[in-house]
């Protein structure tokens, strides 16, 4: 049922011939169809937002299998939404599914390379998980390359560069 508008607006537009100009009526119909096909994109990025939301509530409570299943939702009406799969790279860590959640910051990060709250996490889940210090101050720095006066990562930084200085 969610193709339905931009399959008849391919249709419609598909139906001229490259001499031949749409209607006033067909350009109209296009017109509305196009803004259907855009109200049900808006709507489905609505609803994604609100099933990443009632995830996050589920995670701050422990409620990981309910946490997972509203932060799949939200995967399912936007694949790749950045918040819903940094919640579940969470839910994943916290079951203990470390692979799983290395993944997914993997593909967070690639899909939003400009997104700091997954580099933070990456760089937390490099000390934490990994207690390699180096890859997350590259973690850290890569926050610093998109935002150079972000306190939290300059402050970040600093630690991590303690760490590293008292480790040699």
């Amino acid at each position: 049922m969610k193709m339905l508008p931009c399959l008849a607006l391919l249709l419609l537009v598909g139906c001229a011939s490259e001499t031949e100009e749409l209607s006033e009526e067909d350009r109209l119909i296009a017109a509305q169809l196009a803004q259907i096909a855009y109200d049900e994109a808006q709507l489905n990025r609505h609803w994604a937002d609100v099933h990443r939301t009632r995830g996050d509530m589920r995670l701050l409570k422990g409620e990981l299998e309910e946490a997972e299943n509203e932060y799949g939702e939200s995967l399912r009406r936007v694949p790749g939404h950045a918040d819903a799969t940094l919640g579940l790279s969470q839910v994943r860590l916290k079951q203990g599914r470390v692979e799983d959640c290395r993944r997914l910051l993997g593909q967070l990060l690639q899909g939003h390379p400009n997104y700091l709250l997954g580099w933070h996490n990456l760089a937390s889940f490099r000390l934490r998980q990994d207690g390699d210090a180096q890859g997350a101050l590259l973690a850290v720095e890569e926050m610093l390359r998109i935002d150079p006066m972000n306190e939290k990562a300059r402050h970040f930084k600093r630690n991590l560069e303690a760490k590293l200085a008292d480790s040699e």
